[in-house]
């Protein structure tokens, strides 16, 4: 009896070695299969991506990464600070909200060395970032059902019982800031205004207002100047005019998508073209503008790529940036992609 258990011991690893016409075993295959990527982003999730004087910054599993050549160089974390928890850029700087094991604190910086903000520092309910492209709004987490948002200057502020998702200004001067759990039927969502004082919207018509009204969480804001788009945790895109944000703001498509929890947009020129970017929790999706609605991504923003074929298609995408025409990157839980609309790759 010893002698077949013997045999069969020297036998497993020929087995797992011969199981597929290739003759490598699927173990010793997975064992040495490659990265997709030898950067010092790969197989971190990006969380968000921005830029500083043309250069590229993000934010990956706690740590903020400044582009250098093909590489990425980390940033020193400020003395006495554990991890970067949200990053924003807004005219000549970077925030970053830094935190240890029980506060956090706000720092800006020039990409080289940070300042610490002292109406921000050593806050023990955390703090997170949102920008609108003219402002950013700094929340502070009181308690599970009580956030305050303020202004970067702390000169007001406003209470919500939501997480604050995303901020967008409507072109005139007026920046709108969704809060909002992240599962529907939890709570209901809240928009507030800003413009010098902060101040609670009332929507009274149109899909958004049903959004609110029947708990649907939302996921992220995006404004372009002329319309307002509002995404949501149940796979539904919403937009309307700027101006109409209490009255008009209805649903683009009319079934849900199939990766359900939308979030981050962002608008990328295509030749003389316009797509608007949507997050989701496995992959984005793409939508020409103006009258489009959303799909998979297509040979026009992607080029040659096959979507099902790479990674993203699966992935929870964090973030979503352009700064260039024919160009954008995509933060996901699985790294930093990019395409310039002739391949979409991982960096």
């Amino acid at each position: 009896m010893k002698k077949y258990i013997l045999i069969l011991i020297t036998l497993i690893p020929l087995l797992l070695m011969s199981c597929n016409p290739d003759g490598i075993g699927i173990f010793y295959k997975i064992s040495v299969e490659p990265h997709l990527s030898n950067s010092a982003l790969s197989e971190k999730s990006v969380y968000k991506v921005v830029e500083l004087a043309g250069t590229k910054y993000v934010l990956a599993s706690g740590t903020v990464y400044k582009k250098n050549g093909s590489d990425w160089d980390a940033i020193k974390t400020p003395s006495g600070e554990i991890q970067a928890v949200s990053l924003e850029q807004l005219g000549a700087a970077l925030y970053c909200v830094y935190a240890d094991n029980n506060n956090s604190s706000l720092y800006s910086g020039d990409g080289s060395s940070w300042t610490i903000d002292s109406n921000f520092t050593n806050v023990s309910g955390g703090l997170s970032l949102v920008s609108s492209g003219i402002n950013i709004f700094v929340t502070e987490h009181i308690s599970d059902t009580l956030y305050k948002i303020h202004n970067l200057a702390h000169s007001a502020n406003i209470d919500v019982s939501n997480f604050v998702r995303g901020a967008a200004n409507d072109g005139a001067g007026v920046d709108y800031i969704i809060a909002s759990a992240e599962i529907n039927g939890y709570s209901a969502p809240e928009i507030v205004s800003f413009n010098g004082a902060f101040s609670t919207v009332a929507v009274t018509t149109g899909d958004l207002a049903t959004a609110i009204t029947d708990k649907t969480a939302l996921g992220g804001i995006l404004g372009d100047g002329t319309d307002i788009y509002i995404t949501t945790k149940s796979g539904y895109l919403l937009s309307g005019l700027d101006t109409s944000v209490t009255t008009a703001i209805n649903t683009v498509n009319t079934s849900a998508l199939s990766n359900k929890k939308l979030g981050d947009m962002e608008i990328v020129t295509i030749g003389a073209s316009l797509y608007l970017l949507i997050a989701s929790n496995g992959g984005f999706y793409e939508m020409a503008l103006p009258g489009g609605t959303p799909v998979s991504p297509t040979s026009a923003t992607i080029g040659s790529t096959v979507y099902e074929s790479v990674d993203l298609y699966t992935e929870l995408v964090h973030s979503i940036f352009s700064d260039a025409a024919n160009e954008f990157y995509i933060g996901s839980s699985n790294g930093l992609w990019y395409s310039d609309t002739t391949e979409l790759t991982i960096k």
